[in-house]
C-alpha cells in the first residue's frame, strides 16, 4: 500500500514539500522509502500522489515529481465522538481505534465519574499526544484528513456546546432499547451530509442526572445490547454499528 502523509499547504512547493521530523522518520526509517517510490500527499482538501526523487534528512525536505492530483470529497455524515474520560491510557487507544473508523472530531468530556481530571498543563500536552496518534491512526488507514481533538470540557458545557438540529445520540450502559436499528428506522437520517454526534461514558458510566441532561439537549438514547462492554470497546462498536447502518443509506 502506498504511505500516505498530511501536509499543511504553505510547506509544499514543488518539486520540494517541507517535513515534519515525525513524518520525516516516518517515511525514512519506518517505511524505508527509496527513490522511485510513490507517496500520497494530502494537504488541505487535496490528494496528491507523488513520485520520491530524494529525501533530504538534513533540511527536512521531501523532493518528488507529481503524479496526480484530486479533490477530496467532503466527508458523509461526519461523526464526532463525546467520550467521558477513561482511566489511564485509554483514550489513546479510543483515538486510534475511531480513526481508523473515519470519526471527524474527538471531544474529552469530564463527567461526575470521570476518575482521572487533568489540568490544564496535562490536558495540553495530553492533546498533543493524542493528537499526533489521530495523525498516525487518519495516514495508517487511508482517511481524507487528520480528525480534530479538542481540549477536555466538563459535561455541562459539552451537551451545551453540541451542534443544534444534527442526529445526536447517548450510548447509556442502564438503556436495553432501543437499539441504534431501531433509532435510525423511527427517525431515519436521511441520505444527506447531516452530522452525527455521540456520546459515550467513562468506565463507571453516566449518572441518570446526566443522562437526563443529555436528552433534554436532544440527545436520543441508544442501546449497544445486553452486554456490558469496556469503555474501550464502547465507543469502537458504536461507531462500527453508526458506519454500517449509513452504509445502507448511502
Amino acid at each position: 500500500m502506498i504511505p500516505r502523509i498530511f501536509v499543511a499547504p504553505d510547506c509544499i512547493k514543488w518539486p520540494n514539500c517541507r517535513l515534519d521530523s515525525a513524518t520525516l522518520h516516518h517515511l525514512r526509517d519506518v517505511v524505508r522509502l527509496r527513490s522511485g517510490d510513490r507517496i500520497e500527499v494530502v494537504s488541505a482538501n487535496r490528494l496528491l500522489t507523488v513520485t520520491l526523487r530524494e529525501l533530504d534528512a538534513k533540511s527536512q525536505l521531501l523532493n518528488a515529481d507529481v503524479e496526480s492530483e484530486s479533490v477530496l470529497p467532503d466527508p458523509r455524515n461526519p461523526i464526532t465522538l463525546f467520550q467521558c474520560l477513561p482511566k489511564g491510557d485509554k483514550m489513546t487507544d479510543i483515538i486510534r481505534s475511531c480513526t481508523e473508523l473515519g470519526v471527524s472530531c474527538f471531544v474529552p468530556v469530564i463527567s461526575k465519574r470521570t476518575v482521572s481530571v487533568p489540568d490544564k498543563s496535562v490536558s495540553h500536552s495530553k492533546v498533543a499526544r493524542w493528537t499526533a496518534t489521530a495523525y498516525s491512526a487518519a495516514a495508517q488507514s487511508h482517511q481524507p484528513r487528520i480528525p480534530e481533538i479538542q481540549p477536555p470540557v466538563d459535561w455541562t458545557t459539552a451537551i451545551r456546546n453540541a451542534t443544534p438540529n444534527v442526529r445526536k445520540l447517548i450510548f447509556w450502559e442502564e438503556l436495553k432499547s432501543p437499539s441504534l436499528k431501531e433509532v435510525f428506522t423511527n427517525h431515519p437520517i436521511g441520505s444527506d451530509n447531516s452530522p452525527i454526534q455521540i456520546v459515550i461514558g467513562p468506565e463507571g458510566g453516566i449518572t441518570p442526572e446526566e443522562y437526563q441532561a443529555a436528552a433534554a439537549s436532544g440527545f436520543v438514547g441508544c442501546s449497544l445490547g445486553n452486554t456490558i462492554l469496556r469503555v474501550e470497546h464502547a465507543a469502537l462498536v458504536a461507531v462500527a454499528q453508526i458506519k454500517y447502518a449509513l452504509e445502507g443509506i448511502n
